[in-house]
This record gives C-alpha cells, sequence and structure tokens, in this order.
C-alpha cells in the first residue's frame, strides 16, 4: 500500500470509529488539540472550515506571515486577499504540509479580480513537476490586489487531519534595468558597459540590444554567484535567429563564468537574452554582471561562415596541368567559428591539391603556446559537392543519397555509413545545390606518446596538413575550424596554403582513396583499380631490362598502389623473381605481394625514418640466398586459381604505418608521400618449373606442403 492509500485508509477507518462510538471522543464536533506533527488525534473527524466562502469572502492575509489551513472537504478551494503595493513587483508565495505523507498535493493560484471581487485572470502557479512537494516560488505580478487561492491539484482528495501552511511575501524588483522582458523593451548597451540584472522570478527573461558596426566580433561575458536557477546567455539577430546559447547546468552548486566570443553576420542590431535555462526558477536575492565588448575582426574575410560566402581562393579556374598556389588568412573569433574558401578547378583529373594550415603563434612564450594549442586545434577539412544528392537546405544534407552497409562503402565521402544505412554528409548544403561531403580532415594532435609533446618541451607547431587526389572534381571548398569548435583566439591569425599539382604517377588511379588508413589495408575494395602489369619471361632472354621497369610515386597521403598481373604460366608451376628500386627520401616504402586478397609475400619493407636511404633487391629468383625469411621461394603454382578460373597476383605499394606503435620518436599514424622519391619494380619468370632448389616440390606442387 502506498503512502496516500494508507493515509486515506486511515482517515476512512477513524471515521468509521467515530460514528461507531468506538472511542471517548464519539460524538465530537470541535476535535481535540492538534498534535505536535499538525495531525488531529483519532475520534469525531471533522472538516477544518475557514470563514470564506468563495473568492468574494477571502481571507485577508497578512504578508510575510505563515497562515494554516485544511484543504476539506474534496473541492475545496481556500482564498486569501493579498495587495502588491505599487513599486513591488516580485510575489514569492511558499506552501507546505506539515507532514510529508498526505491524500493530496496542495498547489495554488494567483490571480487578479474584477470589480466585483471575482477571480479574473490567473497570473502566477507553481510549475507542474514541483507540484505534491514543498513550494517555494518567485512570480513577477503588477501592483494591485490579487487573490491567491490554495486546493488540491486534482480536486479530489481531502486532508482532514493534516494543515498546510501558507506564506507569502512581496518586494521590489531588485533588477533596475526592469521592464527589459522582450525584444521591444530590450534595454540598449554600448560596447565595453558591463550590467547588473537579475532574474527575479519564473520566466524572467532579460533583454539587452547592441548595434554591432561592419568589421567587429561581439564578446559577451556573464558572471554570477551560485543561484536557484541555471544562467543562460543567448545571442540573437534581429529577425529572432538564435546564434549563441551558452548554459551553465550547475548553476545551483557553481559558480557561472561565461565568456564568449561570436563572429556575427554582419552590421545590424543584436539582442543579448540573459535567462534561466526552461524559464522554470529564479532568484532576486543573486544579481549577475553582463559585459559586453566589441572587438575589431582581424579577420579579413568574414563573413565566410558557410559555402554561400566561401572566400575565392582564385578569381579563375585552376589548373593542374601546372603548379599554382594560393594562400588565405583569418582567424577563429569565436566557438563554432566555421572559415570557407573555395578553388574552381578545371584539367584536373590527374590533378592532387595539398592544403596547409597553420596558427600564427610562433610570437607566444612555450608555455602560451601549449596554452593556445589546448585550446585550438588546427582543423582542414576537404569538401566536395555529391551531384546525386540535390538539396535546397543544410538540414538535408545530414546523408548523402547513397546507400551503404560498412564504412568502406563510403570511401571518398568520409567513410561513415550512418545507421540508417546511408553515406553521412558533411550537413551543409553547397551553391550549386547539392550536398557537400567531406572528403578528408586533417588536425593538430599532439599525443602524449610523442616526444614532441613533452610539455616542458618547445611546442610543435599548431598545424594540419592534407594531400589528397583530385580526380576530376570541378571545384572544392576547404573548411578550416577548430577540432572540437568550442576554442577561439580572436587576436591570433592563421594562414591556410592551398596548392594544385599533378600528379607524376602516370598508373593512377589504382586504389580507392580513404580518409583514413585502419591497421588492414582495403585490399578487396581497391583490387578492381589496381593496374594490370606485365610478367617478364626471362626464359626466353625477355626479361627485366631498363625498359621494362614499372615506375611509381606515393605522391599523396594515404597513397596506395595496387598492381596485378596474370598467372604467369597457367596450369603449371614456376619460379619468380621481383626486382625493386627505391630512391632516399621521406616515403618509407613497403611492398607487398597479395595472391588474391590475402598477404602472401613482403617483397620489400623499411622502418619508420625522417629520411629513408635508397635500396634495391630482389625477391625471389634461382640462388638459394633468394628464399624469404620463413624459407619459402617466391613462385606461381598451377593450383593458384578462383573458383571461375580467373586469378590475379596483386602487387601493394604503400608506405609504411603502424597504428599500435609505441615507439616515441615518432608519430605512430604517420603517412609519409613525395611527388619526387620514385620507386621501380619488375616481375619476371626465371623458370618453367618450380625449381628445386631453391624451391621445394610437395606432393600438392611448388610451394604447397601436404596437409
Amino acid at each position: 500500500m502506498t503512502p496516500i492509500e494508507t493515509a486515506r485508509f486511515r482517515e476512512i477507518a477513524l471515521g468509521a470509529l467515530c460514528v461507531l462510538g468506538a472511542t471517548s471522543w464519539i460524538g465530537c464536533s470541535n476535535p481535540p488539540e492538534e498534535l505536535p506533527d499538525g495531525g488531529q488525534p483519532p475520534g469525531e473527524v471533522t472538516c477544518e472550515r475557514d470563514s470564506s466562502d468563495g473568492a468574494t469572502t477571502p481571507l485577508t492575509y497578512v504578508p510575510g506571515t505563515p497562515s494554516t489551513g485544511y484543504v476539506c472537504p474534496i473541492e475545496d478551494q481556500d482564498w486569501y486577499a493579498i495587495t502588491v503595493a505599487p513599486g513591488e513587483r516580485i510575489l514569492r508565495v511558499g506552501l507546505k504540509l506539515a507532514t510529508a505523507i498526505s491524500p493530496i498535493e496542495p498547489t495554488y493560484t494567483v490571480w487578479t479580480k474584477d470589480a466585483a471581487g471575482e477571480p479574473l485572470d490567473a497570473v502566477a502557479t507553481p510549475p507542474s513537476t514541483q507540484i505534491g512537494a514543498a513550494l517555494d516560488d518567485v512570480h513577477c505580478v503588477e501592483s494591485g490586489d490579487l487573490l491567491v487561492a490554495v486546493r488540491d491539484s486534482g480536486d479530489n482528495s481531502q486532508d482532514l487531519r493534516h494543515s498546510y501552511s501558507l506564506t507569502v511575501t512581496t518586494a521590489p524588483d531588485p533588477d533596475s534595468q526592469e521592464p527589459n522582458d522582450d525584444q521591444a523593451g530590450a534595454t540598449a548597451l554600448t560596447a565595453g558597459q558591463s550590467r547588473l540584472g537579475a532574474i527575479a522570478c519564473r520566466g524572467d527573461e532579460d533583454w539587452f540590444k547592441i548595434e554591432v558596426p561592419e568589421g567587429n566580433l561581439i564578446r559577451m561575458t556573464l558572471a554570477s554567484d551560485v543561484a536557484e536557477y541555471e544562467p543562460t546567455l543567448e545571442l540573437r539577430t534581429e529577425a529572432g535567429d538564435v546564434l549563441v546559447r551558452e548554459e551553465n547546468k550547475s548553476g545551483t552548486v557553481r559558480a557561472t563564468a561565461i565568456d564568449r566570443f561570436e563572429v556575427v553576420p554582419g552590421p545590424g542590431t543584436y539582442y543579448i537574452i540573459v535567462a534561466d535555462d526552461d524559464g522554470g526558477e529564479a532568484d532576486p536575492d543573486v544579481n549577475y554582471t553582463l559585459g559586453v565588448e566589441l572587438i575589431p575582426d582581424s579577420d579579413p574575410n568574414e563573413p565566410n561562415n558557410h559555402p554561400d560566402e566561401a572566400t575565392e581562393l582564385s578569381a579563375d579556374a585552376v589548373s593542374c596541368a601546372s603548379e599554382r598556389s594560393f594562400t588565405g588568412t583569418g582567424t577563429i573569433g569565436a566557438p563554432g567559428d566555421d572559415d570557407w574558401f573555395k578553388l574552381e578547378l578545371a584539367n584536373c583529373q590527374d590533378g592532387i591539391l595539398d592544403v596547409e594550415l597553420e596558427f600564427n603563434n610562433g610570437g607566444l612564450s612555450d608555455a602560451e603556446q601549449w596554452a593556445f594549442n589546448r585550446e585550438l586545434q588546427a582543423t582542414v577539412t576537404v569538401v566536395k559537392g555529391h551531384p546525386e544528392s540535390a538539396c535546397d537546405q543544410d538540414a538535408s544534407c545530414v546523408s548523402l543519397s547513397k546507400a551503404c552497409n560498412s564504412s568502406l562503402e563510403c570511401a571518398g565521402v568520409f567513410e561513415q555509413c550512418l545507421p540508417d544505412n546511408l553515406c553521412a554528409g558533411a550537413t551543409v548544403c553547397l551553391p550549386e545545390g547539392v550536398c557537400g561531403a567531406n572528403v578528408v580532415q586533417r588536425r593538430y594532435e599532439c599525443r602524449p606518446n610523442l616526444a614532441e609533446c613533452d610539455p616542458s618541451s618547445t611546442p610543435p607547431p599548431n598545424r594540419a596538413r592534407v594531400s589528397m587526389p583530385l580526380r576530376g572534381l570541378p571545384y572544392v571548398y576547404i573548411r578550416v575550424s577548430d577540432f572540437q569548435a568550442d576554442g577561439a583566439e580572436p587576436g591570433t591569425t592563421y594562414t591556410v596554403r592551398a596548392a594544385v599539382r599533378n600528379d607524376p604517377d602516370l598508373n593512377e588511379p589504382s586504389e580507392v582513396f580513404t580518409n583514413s588508413l585502419k591497421d588492414e589495408i582495403p585490399v578487396r575494395a581497391s583490387q578492381n583499380f589496381a593496374t594490370q602489369i606485365p610478367v617478364h619471361d626471362a626464359t626466353i632472354g625477355q626479361g627485366c631490362d631498363e625498359s621494362k621497369w614499372i615506375t611509381g610515386y606515393l605522391a599523396y597521403e594515404n597513397d596506395l598502389d595496387f598492381y596485378r598481373y596474370a598467372h604467369p604460366c597457367p596450369g603449371q608451376d614456376c619460379t619468380m623473381r621481383f626486382k625493386y628500386d627505391t630512391q632516399a627520401g621521406p616515403v618509407d616504402f613497403v611492398v607487398n605481394l597479395y595472391r588474391g586478397s590475402s598477404l602472401w609475400f613482403t617483397a620489400f619493407d623499411n622502418e619508420e625514418l625522417a629520411n629513408q636511404s635508397a635500396y634495391s633487391g630482389a625477391l625471389g629468383g634461382l640462388s638459394t640466398g633468394a628464399l624469404t625469411g620463413d624459407g619459402r621461394c617466391y613462385y606461381a603454382y598451377q593450383g593458384h586459381t578462383s573458383n571461375n578460373g580467373d586469378f590475379n597476383y596483386y602487387v601493394v605499394v604503400r608506405d609504411l604505418f603502424d597504428l599500435f606503435s609505441d615507439d616515441a620518436t615518432i608519430r605512430p599514424d604517420s603517412r609519409d608521400w613525395d611527388e619526387g622519391q620514385r620507386y621501380r619494380f619488375c616481375v619476371e619468370k626465371v623458370s618453367n618449373v618450380c625449381e628445386e632448389p631453391p624451391c621445394q616440390i610437395y606432393e600438392d606442387g611448388c610451394g604447397q606442403p601436404t596437409n
């Protein structure tokens, strides 16, 4: 039985006792003195009635003096008359029961009244979420005569034994700015000015307005001691669009200290609103301080917060036939400030885009730079249009019109497959009328296990770099931002550099380009793009001479070069040789050979070095020294075939990476590239049989041990 059910049962039982004469209090019309908890002893229990017959004959209430009463019988309403004196606006109402267990949920309504004394308009009630508990709420009302009605919230219960206590006080509004509760009544502010105010009653909103001239951003501060509400700061345009909303959800236990910069869309009138987070709480005893500053915006491109306003990096369409570069500058003037740049392209089927973003914070001390880098992390994102996804608003571009079941099926558009089995979009509708799709994003990151990230050392540049293939894109957008979108530093500029060039690798495209490489290379997805290469027959004197080598470059980040060659001796076994030659440079070349989609041999491997040496050599051949580290030879086996008889071997050239390295001297997810560092290789057949040695013939054939 619940507490309320228990209380009701006791009332019914006690009433029955009175009727049956089961106690010495039988027939008593006036119950004995109340018990200490506010209840009445069992006996002939009757309702305590007040002298008010309704709203027109209310009890006169003395402000600040607790008044007690009973909600009894069912549908009982106790009416009190109060007066709010001229100059007073704050009405505080406290209502509680003498016990925590009762069949009723007391509530109240504050009414204005008409000339006949009848209730006219309800001007204050407690929040519905508070009914049933002790109430203590602050309301803003007009001065004059009011009525307060106390009742059960459902008008369907009564409490014969426990009284309620009502306390009402009135006071002047502590906020000298009032009334400023809406846009029409907003208090005018000037730059550099601070104002004291108070959220003095439930639903109170304090509106301020400021004129922002061209070329300025706005800084707003809101400070308050711990209060009985959750302070909230908003910035709105004259049309009512919310640009900023900052909340201190811990305002009842932690002081408020909001400091927010914002890049406004343009010159004009802007409104700042201070309020409680949901309008349900207030505290007339705690003031807040609102400060506003206008700061000259050192970003020459604002507003460019959306692709519609993107800064053009070039006045004409840029061809990748020859290398060209472009530079832009700006600032992250406020949390969430995105700066958009655009590059029109032409003849870039084989083009590569390089972007570098760096904050110009070199003039700061090491400690200041480390603090800056914690506040802001340079982030650059390249966004392309997705022609299949038409749009007319940003909200239409949360997902693209591209189905997926895995992240890799969203390769080229950021590898994010949403739960609705659509690839994620960039949540921007481009001026071209199609959704934007993220291609690649890079950011400044200092991981604790990196030597250059030791806080006692000189901080590395706050920089982000992108290098990606263009593959015929007609345009790209470049978005500059802070990674978490929660930092701002309007006094520090950044420089963004974009360059286009032609890929020196004539075999591209030879892979599916992805934003990031996982530890497992996306072999199956890229095999269809692999470049077909020949196997040269050294058994007839047509082996690998200088004219037959395959030349390539890892010319952009995450460049994977896939090649394939057909079985060189179908239905037979033969012995092979893979010859390679690399130049020195930053790329740490790794050459993997795959049998179908299974890794088979690593023909050439390296370690992560800032400057790699040149290497040349061979895998396989006829000498006993041609054996691999596990004692196998490089061969082709007659049983290497798929079910449909179509079989290929694959060569993959990549830069070394190790996502799980514990080496603190290297960046574990490094991706090196260099358009000038060449690699070469050549595949040849050196024998028409499985040569033993160096190979070994098993019952199942060359290189295939009997299971």
